[in-house]
């Protein structure tokens, strides 16, 4: 997410459980990107698959508000983006 602003977006807004596994919760991260509609361009997420339990439900929620990437594809987009080589 490329913001227009200096802000730390995602400050609090992620919580992990552990329970036999990994727990994301999504939705407190897509509350976060919506309290800045229209103060960014696009939104990437590097992610990679088999960390997170509930891989499948954290994907599906992002996917609402952005691009899901691996971790190593959303950092070249976003050198990209700023034009690092």
């Amino acid at each position: 997410m490329s913001l227009k602003v200096k802000h730390p977006v995602f400050l609090e807004a992620f919580k992990v459980e552990y329970d036999g596994g990994y727990y994301l919760d999504a939705e407190l991260i897509i509350n976060a990107i919506q309290k800045f509609q229209g103060k960014f361009d696009t939104v990437t997420f590097g992610f990679e698959p088999g960390f997170f339990a509930n891989e499948g439900e954290v994907k599906t929620i992002l996917e609402r508000v952005g691009e899901m990437k691996t971790v190593t594809e959303a950092i070249d987009s976003a050198k990209e983006r700023i034009g690092i080589q």
